[in-house]
């Protein structure tokens, strides 16, 4: 039998504010938690730098770290972020634990 353990966000910044994970693993988390239905994230780089405490060239190498691992990343005046297949599927969001 699984067990789940859902991470909230408070959590994951506290823990890379005690030196417990990484930049990148801050950013790969919260781009889990901020998971919509459809694997997809639209966001402003610079509120995301805002809300996790990051500065800009801190979250841009932690992405290009989940780049080489095979995240992929559309930039125009946003980013929109599309984790891999069995990241999707490891960690469902509440909406895709519905619609197999």
């Amino acid at each position: 039998m699984s067990q789940f353990y859902q991470l909230g966000l408070e959590e994951v910044i506290a823990d890379y504010q005690a030196g417990l994970i990484t930049a990148t693993g801050l950013v790969k988390y919260y781009f889990l938690i901020k998971n919509s239905s459809d694997g997809k994230i639209v966001l402003n780089p610079q509120q995301v730098c805002k809300e996790l405490g990051l500065g800009r060239a801190t979250l841009y190498k932690a992405i290009a770290k989940l780049k080489k691992s095979g995240w992929s990343f559309e930039t125009q005046t946003q980013t929109i972020i599309s984790p891999p297949l069995q990241i999707v599927k490891n960690f469902p969001s509440s909406k895709s634990d519905k619609n197999p």
